[in-house]
C-alpha cells in the first residue's frame, strides 16, 4: 500500500480531499437547528473551507493556493464577480422578451432590505456549490490530468447538481449545454484570477438575478418583471422544440458574452 500511495500520490490526495469535502458536507447537514442559525448560514462554507484547509496542509500549502485568503487583489473579484453575473443575466432577460412577446415592467414598490438580505443568503450556497465544483479537487483534477479532462468531469458533476432529468430531451440536452458552458466559465475564471472569489462572485451574481431580481412575476425583491397577455398565455404551450432551444440560447446570450471576457482575462502570473 505504501508503495502505491508513493507511485500515486496525486490520486491519493484526491482522494483524500473528496473525503474531507463530503464529511463536511454530512457534518453541515448533521449540525443541530440552532436559533442563531436562523440568521447565520454559513456553517456549510465555514466546514467545507475548514476540510479544504486540511487537505492543503497535508501538502503544506494554505488556502492561498485557491486565492481563498485577505489579499485585496483577490477580495475585489468577488464583487466584480457579482457585477459581471447580474449584468450577465439582465441581458439575457431583457432580449428574450423579443422571443417570448412578454411585457415588462419596472417594479416600483421593490423591497431592497429584502434583497440585501436574499443576497446574504445566496451568497454561502453558491460558495459552497464553487468550492465543490472547483475547488481543491478541481486543481487536484488537473495536476493528475489535464485542463481539459478535469473540466470534462467537473463539467458533468456541476450538471448533474441540478434539474435536468425531468426535462423533455431537448430542453434537458440545451440546459446541460447551458449549465456546461456555466461550469467552463467558473472554472476559467478560477484559472485566469488565481482566485476561487471571481466564480464565487460570478456564481452569487446569475444566482441572485435569477431567482430574484428578474423575474416572470412581480414579487417583492424584483426589479424588472414580465407578464404575459391572455392571448400570449394561450399559445404559450404550443412551442416548438426549435423554439425552446432558441429561447434558450437568447436567454443566455448575456452569459456568452461573459463567456468571451472572462476567456479573455489575462492569467494572473
Amino acid at each position: 500500500m505504501k508503495k502505491i500511495f508513493k507511485t500515486y500520490p496525486k490520486f491519493f490526495q484526491l482522494l483524500f480531499g473528496a473525503l474531507l469535502i463530503g464529511t463536511a458536507l454530512i457534518l453541515s447537514g448533521l449540525v443541530p437547528k440552532l436559533k442563531f442559525l436562523d440568521y447565520f448560514p454559513f456553517v456549510g462554507l465555514i466546514l467545507i473551507s475548514f476540510a479544504t484547509w486540511i487537505a492543503y496542509r497535508a501538502e503544506n500549502k494554505t488556502l492561498s493556493a485557491l486565492g481563498y485568503d485577505l489579499q485585496l487583489y483577490n477580495l475585489r473579484f468577488l464583487p466584480f464577480g457579482l457585477l459581471l453575473g447580474l449584468l450577465a443575466f439582465a441581458t439575457g432577460f431583457y432580449l428574450k422578451i423579443f422571443l417570448t412577446g412578454e411585457n415588462i415592467h419596472l417594479n416600483s414598490k421593490v423591497n431592497f432590505n429584502t434583497i440585501l438580505t436574499e443576497a446574504y443568503w445566496v451568497l454561502p450556497t453558491v460558495a459552497v456549490q464553487e468550492f465543490i465544483c472547483r475547488g481543491y479537487c478541481f486543481k487536484k483534477l488537473i495536476e493528475i490530468s489535464n485542463v481539459t479532462i478535469a473540466n470534462l468531469i467537473v463539467g458533468l458533476v456541476f450538471v448533474s447538481m441540478h434539474d435536468v432529468f425531468g426535462l423533455n430531451f431537448v430542453s434537458a440536452l440545451t440546459y446541460s449545454l447551458f449549465l456546461f458552458l456555466g461550469h467552463l466559465v467558473h472554472s476559467t475564471a478560477l484559472l485566469k484570477s488565481g482566485t476561487i472569489y471571481f466564480p464565487i462572485g460570478i456564481h452569487w451574481g446569475n444566482n441572485l438575478a435569477s431567482l430574484f431580481l428578474f423575474t416572470d412575476k412581480q414579487n417583492s425583491t424584483s426589479i424588472l418583471f414580465t407578464t404575459r397577455s391572455a392571448v400570449e398565455n394561450a399559445g404559450q404551450h404550443d412551442t416548438p422544440l426549435w423554439g425552446l432551444a432558441l429561447y434558450l440560447l437568447v436567454f443566455n446570450i448575456g452569459f456568452l458574452f461573459l463567456t468571451l471576457i472572462v476567456w479573455k482575462w489575462p492569467t494572473k502570473a
